[in-house]
């Protein structure tokens, strides 16, 4: 519990007894600001024990003096789950702060980051699934993911439908609900203890994850699960194409879906890379910096998680430029494009 209790205890006592929240917000701080500047990763525990009763003494104290009219606590008003937002909105949309609110009037408290994902890049949103939701985490975790290319029927859309809802249970624990569009499922389908549609309307937005999936979401995350429809099978989601662009990161880093238990070389073996029409020659390495400065090397990146079969690591390959960009050097391919080794 964090110093934030402060703040989610003056809530309980104005739900419980009317008390004003202004009034013991401006108490606490005061209180705790001095010790928390000097203390660092400050917790409600390890408040001195005369700051700590005092705030809680003229709380009660201000509870006394106010009758006491009991009222229900909202069953989410003490919800501190860790939400990841991944769609294809675009780098700083205001579309990303329009379905944050929708998710807040859900799950109140919930603490919310979001990630950007290239338009209609399913495979993008797929990758990011799995590597948030299957390595360590908080345990309170939903995966709430939109990138909807409508491209599940090609005729004219009636009332802006799209591509269903479904949800997702990872064997963490882990809560996935998104659209299921191309590569979205395909890299957890095989994790996944529960994969099942979500009852709620295909259409009837353009806006679907603002206006229709979170209060859906919310459901799920609080563990209503009174909208769930059919099950899922993984052999109705594609497989994972082994050989694509799966991200570039801040460094130009290349991270393909090719698995590095696929590959069978000694280190330093010279190879031919191609994306596209550029080509490049590369050095295969078992650890990103045992190349040279200025050398382009295919080696196993950061990214990966455990295998739900035989419980081995599964790491993606990567091609990095030491001290480059290795995108700039294939002329900056886009994500899902192809990677083919030549030699």
């Amino acid at each position: 519990m964090t110093v934030n209790a402060v703040i989610d205890w003056s809530i309980y006592f104005q739900y419980r007894c009317d008390v004003s929240v202004l009034q013991i917000r401006a108490i606490a701080p005061r209180l705790l600001v001095k010790w928390m500047l000097r203390t660092p990763n400050p917790t409600l525990f390890s408040i001195p024990w005369g700051v700590e009763t005092s705030a809680w003494m003229i709380a009660l104290k201000m509870r006394l003096l106010r009758p006491c009219t009991p009222h229900p606590v909202p069953h989410t008003l003490f919800i501190r789950m860790f939400v990841h937002v991944i769609a294809d909105y675009g780098t700083g949309d205001p579309a990303f702060a329009e379905v944050t609110q929708r998710l807040l009037m859900a799950l109140p408290g919930a603490q919310i980051y979001t990630l950007s994902v290239p338009p209609f890049s399913t495979l993008a949103t797929g990758f990011w699934l799995a590597q948030l939701g299957l390595n360590p985490g908080a345990s309170d975790r939903l995966l709430y993911h939109n990138c909807a290319p409508r491209q599940d029927d090609p005729e004219a859309r009636q009332d802006n439908e799209g591509e269903g809802l479904t949800y997702a249970l990872l064997p963490n624990g882990v809560k996935v609900v998104g659209v299921n569009a191309g590569y979205t499922l395909s890299f957890i389908k095989d994790h996944a203890r529960v994969l099942q549609t979500v009852n709620v309307s295909r259409g009837g937005s353009q806006f679907r994850s603002r206006d229709v999936f979170p209060t859906a979401a919310g459901a799920i995350a609080q563990d209503d699960f009174s909208l769930l429809g059919d099950p899922l099978t993984p052999a109705q989601i594609p497989d994972v194409p082994l050989d694509r662009i799966a991200w570039v990161d801040g460094y130009g880093n290349i991270k393909t879906t090719i698995p590095a238990h696929t590959l069978s070389l000694e280190p330093e073996t010279k190879i031919v890379m191609r994306i596209g029409d550029v080509v490049s020659d590369a050095i295969y390495s078992d650890g990103s910096f045992k190349v040279a400065e200025g050398t382009l090397a295919f080696a196993p990146g950061s990214s990966g998680w455990v295998s739900p079969t035989a419980g081995e690591p599964i790491r993606w390959m990567e091609l990095f430029l030491r001290g480059g960009s290795a995108w700039e050097r294939f002329g900056r391919p886009r994500i899902n494009q192809m990677v083919t080794r030549l030699a």
